[in-house]
């Protein structure tokens, strides 16, 4: 890590007791990270095919306003926002992996130089940009920098909602916080109400680090402060509360979440850092940091108000996954910040060295073709590669949790000139509101007699045909046996082919 080593190495406790001729060079230090964490995300960032989730994305940003509308009333109506977000970024930019996973690369990009700035404000420039430097060699950051999906930018807009807050709550000084009788003007709270705003129409369960601000503003007990806060917060919120109630209408959105286990929730800590020992190292930084004061107490109540309020959600309904509070990373990586700047230069750098040293295999692993968790890429190639003009193909409908996944990967990775015809489908997948294709009732009608059928899949399975529903089983076990099965990661791609008469 040269750029962020460098830096890191070079900067003092403040800007202010820097020789003048390096102050202005200090001043944007922390935002050095960032660039790093750019060139890290930008690493590979086509290289992993794209996953269930992403395919969601993709297909959302197909659609014309009327059917994405439609879509948003039966699923994925918390994050709308986002999908009408990518639609016009994909009618600029075109659907291409890169295209698809760009926005995401910039917004967590920023959410790095953001936290390092927080990591200023709160304690000092050595702070910060230590910071910076463990967001960047956090696996599960450059994971979902690599991802079409709004997690990185409701990371972003948490970071930038709390740094507003902060500077509205002390009028932009480093380190005194308002007390009372120094209330803050109603106007420096607009843009925090904004980004408060951004939050809830990103994923509205990042609007949980309220509790946390709450904490902040609370304890300079100043009531009018208080007041004005309430009040900006929840401006902030308001835009969200359609998508909020859309979203507890549809249960399929936390459907498959399963109910939390301790061993669960252990993994979940290990995936909301990318890998087990770097969630070890820094939540162990992260406890032995003790800021002090109302910078430690919003920091604890960021990383951990959210994770306890989701916890307890999930006794009554499930709820609680790790991806849902990625957005409390930066509060871990601040408090971790905090507590490396009290060490000398060398000694805290070496800790940087180790967090990044400890998630290389994961920073690997996520840039494998397959590092998403599906090999679409390569269940794709093996039906373009051996296709033939009059093969068709069939699916699973429901199939396990991410059912539009195998018309998904054939239709974005399978050229069109040799994509078998989906013999079953009257109505292509998300349209008229619909997330899954609607079949036709006559299957045997529909079917024809093509040669040879693919299928796909979701998850590794011996025989292709079972699970695929009661009906179509019957009807193609009776006129296809299996001429051959292909696994890639998560997905099954079976070949059928058509008996011969008897006689």
């Amino acid at each position: 890590m040269p750029v962020g080593v460098e830096v890191a190495r070079a900067v003092p406790d403040r800007v202010e007791e820097a020789p003048a001729p390096v102050r202005r060079w200090l001043d944007t230090a922390w935002g050095w990270p960032a660039v790093l964490l750019f060139a890290l995300g930008g690493w590979g960032l086509t290289r992993p095919a794209l996953w269930a989730d992403e395919f969601a994305t993709w297909g959302a940003a197909r659609l014309s306003w009327a059917q994405l509308v439609a879509l948003a009333g039966e699923l994925d109506g918390a994050i709308t926002p986002y999908y009408a977000f990518m639609k016009v970024w994909t009618g600029v930019f075109g659907s291409s992996e890169l295209a698809l996973r760009l926005p995401s690369l910039v917004a967590i990009s920023a959410a790095c130089a953001l936290a390092g700035r927080l990591g200023v404000h709160l304690h000092s420039l050595r702070a910060g940009v230590l910071a910076g430097l463990l967001f960047a060699a956090v696996p599960a950051v450059s994971r979902y920098a690599q991802e079409a999906r709004v997690y990185a930018f409701l990371v972003l807009f948490v970071v930038l909602a709390t740094l507003l807050l902060y500077r509205a709550v002390d009028g932009g000084g480093r380190s005194e916080m308002a007390g009372p009788g120094r209330s803050v003007a109603p106007p420096r709270l607009v843009g925090y109400a904004v980004a408060v705003a951004l939050v809830g129409l990103a994923q509205f369960l990042g609007l949980l680090v309220l509790a946390a601000h709450a904490v902040l503003v609370l304890r300079t007990r100043d009531r009018r402060l208080v007041l004005r806060w309430a009040v900006a917060a929840g401006f902030g919120v308001v835009p969200a509360l359609p998508l909020i109630g859309l979203a507890l209408t549809q249960h399929a959105r936390f459907g498959w979440i399963p109910t939390p286990t301790w061993s669960g929730l252990l993994t979940s800590v290990d995936e909301l850092f990318g890998a087990a020992a770097v969630a070890a190292f820094v939540v162990a930084l992260a406890l032995v940091s003790r800021p002090g004061g109302r910078h430690g107490s919003v920091l604890t109540g960021w990383a951990v108000l959210p994770f306890a309020a989701l916890l307890a959600v999930s006794l009554v309904k499930p709820v609680f996954w790790y991806r849902y509070l990625l957005f409390s990373v930066p509060a871990y990586v601040l408090l971790a910040g905090i507590a490396l700047a009290r060490l000398p230069g060398r000694r805290a750098l070496a800790a940087v060295v180790v967090v990044g040293a400890l998630g290389s295999v994961a920073q690997v692993q996520v840039r494998e073709p397959d590092g998403h968790g599906y090999g679409t890429r390569d269940a794709a190639a093996v039906i373009a590669g051996q296709a033939r003009p009059g093969d068709g193909i069939v699916y699973a409908v429901p199939d396990a949790n991410v059912s539009w996944i195998g018309r998904d990967l054939v239709a974005y990775y399978v050229p069109a000139d040799g994509r078998p015809r989906d013999v079953f489908a009257v109505r292509p997948q998300r349209e008229s509101g619909h997330l899954l294709a609607t079949e036709c009732a006559d299957l045997a009608g529909c079917l024809g007699d093509p040669p040879r059928l693919w299928v796909v899949r979701y998850g590794t399975l011996a025989d292709p045909l079972d699970g695929i529903g009661a009906e179509k089983e019957r009807l193609l076990r009776g006129r296809y046996a299996v001429g051959g099965v292909h696994h890639a990661r998560n997905l099954t791609v079976g070949l059928l082919v058509r008996r011969e008469p008897p006689g």
